[in-house]
């Protein structure tokens, strides 16, 4: 063997080796995140079709209720056949859902702040739910509401934060930190 063929079969260089490497982590890095967001964007969808029903029977109740959301709670909706009584439990102002694996329970009850009918809360089951889910549905009933709410108990008047289109829920949520047991209130108008 003469010293040139030694020579052409000298492989990867060490550089070579670790510039591959790096773009096989960024690709991994790159999966891990996109499969992450499915999985969240799932529970926020989840979470938020459930609100859009129990807004629906929230205006339901006021339809049957001359106009008047005046006595709306979790129990008066489903006394009222609202909802599933089946399915759902209820304590005054609270239902809990069947499945509890995204939210332990829903608040339901009248407006305290001068812009608002009613309110609508939920409990994640999750310790740490994370507030960029919370922003996300937040900012998918923006147009909606009046306000939202962050904390262990049902705000009082005054309790809860503005907004309006122009101003996104944005800067109060990324602001806050959701920790175990709050809820998430939003002030329906």
């Amino acid at each position: 063997m003469n010293l040139r063929t030694l020579k052409s079969q000298s492989g990867f260089t060490l550089a070579e080796l670790i510039i591959v490497m790096v773009i096989i982590a960024i690709i991994a890095a790159a999966s891990i995140g996109i499969y992450t967001g499915m999985f969240g964007s799932a529970d926020v969808t989840a979470i938020t079709g459930n609100i859009s029903k129990l807004k629906a029977s929230c205006e339901q109740y006021a339809s049957m209720n001359g106009g008047s959301y005046t006595g709306i709670s979790a129990a008066a909706l489903q006394t009222d056949g609202l909802l599933p009584s089946n399915s759902w439990t209820t304590s005054t102002d609270t239902a809990t859902p069947p499945n509890t694996s995204l939210v332990s329970s829903y608040y339901i009850g009248p407006a305290v702040d001068q812009g608002g009918s009613f309110a609508i809360g939920f409990t994640p089951s999750n310790a740490s739910f994370p507030w960029q889910a919370a922003l996300q549905i937040c900012n998918n009933f923006e147009n909606q509401i009046y306000g939202y709410a962050i904390g262990t108990t049902a705000p009082a008047a005054g309790g809860y934060t503005s907004i309006s289109p122009t101003v996104p829920c944005s800067g109060g949520i990324k602001s806050t930190t959701f920790s175990s047991g709050d809820s998430l209130y939003l002030e329906f108008e």
